[in-house]
């Protein structure tokens, strides 16, 4: 069985309040097993698992999977949302 996986990057934006930068919520990913940017192509199962800082930010599509059959082309995101700005992965 082979397994791939392919997280495209969608972009970040940051808000700004009262005239100085905010800090854009923080979104990362990684896969397992390697390579951690999810850029291989697997024969076993892969997990994908979402880190978003700060944690009480609120979160959209963020969830962690694993995928157990080929997947060529599949995108997943996560949105991470605070009072002053927005980060997608």
């Amino acid at each position: 069985m082979r397994v791939a996986v392919i997280v495209g990057v969608v972009g970040v934006l940051m808000g700004f309040s009262a005239g100085r930068a905010e800090a854009v919520p923080s979104v990362h990913f990684a896969c397992s097993p390697a390579p951690n940017d999810c850029s291989g192509w697997y024969r076993q199962n892969v997990t994908l698992d979402w880190t978003v800082l700060p944690s009480g930010a609120a979160v959209s599509g963020c969830q962690d999977k694993s995928f157990t059959t080929d997947t060529v082309g599949t995108r997943e995101f996560c949105r991470a949302q605070d009072a002053a700005a927005t980060g997608t992965v």
